[in-house]
């Protein structure tokens, strides 16, 4: 679950503007990652003692709705602030992900 706080005040960024920014750090850090590894890989193909595993995304960027079959776990963004009560969100959509692990 990703919160999205501080909604309620003028000029915060929405759930939809967060998930477009952190989708793009990971696509950064995924090509600085991608970078380091082809450079680390020895003459012979082998890696010189990475043990890292990387999160296999096909195509450009990264689908943060659908991270894949062989990825175990999904993420929720919803947005939260004191002054959301009568939004669907909020702190009403954080309690019931805790209680029921439902968005």
């Amino acid at each position: 679950l990703v919160v999205c706080t501080k909604n309620d005040v003028k000029g915060a960024k929405n759930y939809k503007r967060m998930k477009i920014q952190l989708r793009n750090e990971l696509d950064k850090l995924r090509k600085v990652d991608h970078a380091l590894n082809e450079s680390s890989v020895s003459g012979d193909g082998n890696s010189n003692g990475s043990s890292k595993v990387m999160l296999s995304v096909k195509g450009k960027t990264i689908d943060l709705d659908n991270l894949g079959s062989d990825v175990p776990v999904s993420l929720h963004f919803v947005e939260a602030g004191f002054g959301m009560d009568g939004v669907k969100g909020g702190l009403a959509a954080i309690h019931d992900f805790v209680l029921e692990a439902v968005v």
